[in-house]
């Protein structure tokens, strides 16, 4: 089982709502992150690279699935909706994401300060001030459910290694 830190690169995500206009703000904040990322030394852009890790490491008939994965509670469909919440890390159980889209969505803005405070301020020099003035148009447009944006995302099977298998029997 391969996981990668949830962030992304505004280039990752796709806005499918083509008659609203884009969420900037939530595109920026991903560049900021991934930005400030790089200048604490941190590489969290490795996802592309593991099925590559895995085949030479030994494994075979690793296999690469590519799916789109809606951020939020927007999909009309339950379980797209129930998916969204989930990516976004907000339900732990489906009844989590079915009875209570709201409280979601609401645990994620509180929780921003949190996510993007320490490393705003250190790595990108910015002033506290200036974090808290991001996050009340980031928070508006994470409300909004006219955004609807699309992540892409990868899930990896694999076999292990005959070498592995022999050894271990």
């Amino acid at each position: 089982d391969l996981h990668s830190f949830p962030t992304r690169r505004s280039s990752d995500l796709e806005a499918t709502n083509q008659d609203y206009p884009p969420p900037l703000q939530v595109f920026r904040w991903l560049d900021l992150y991934d930005e400030a990322m790089k200048k604490m030394g941190f590489n969290f852009r490795i996802a592309h690279s593991f099925k590559n890790m895995l085949a030479d490491a030994g494994f075979v008939d690793v296999v690469e699935t590519k799916l789109e994965v809606p951020w939020g509670a927007w999909p009309k469909d339950r379980r797209r909706k129930a998916i969204g919440l989930w990516h976004l890390g907000l339900c732990s159980r489906m009844g989590d994401c079915r009875s209570n889209a709201n409280a979601v969505v609401e645990q994620l803005k509180q929780g921003l300060q949190g996510i993007v405070m320490g490393l705003f301020t250190r790595a990108l020099g910015w002033a506290p001030n200036e974090v808290e003035v991001f996050l009340v148009e980031l928070r508006k447009q994470l409300d909004d459910k006219n955004h609807h944006l699309l992540d892409h995302a990868s899930v990896f099977a694999f076999s292990l290694s005959p070498e592995f298998v022999l050894i271990h029997l």
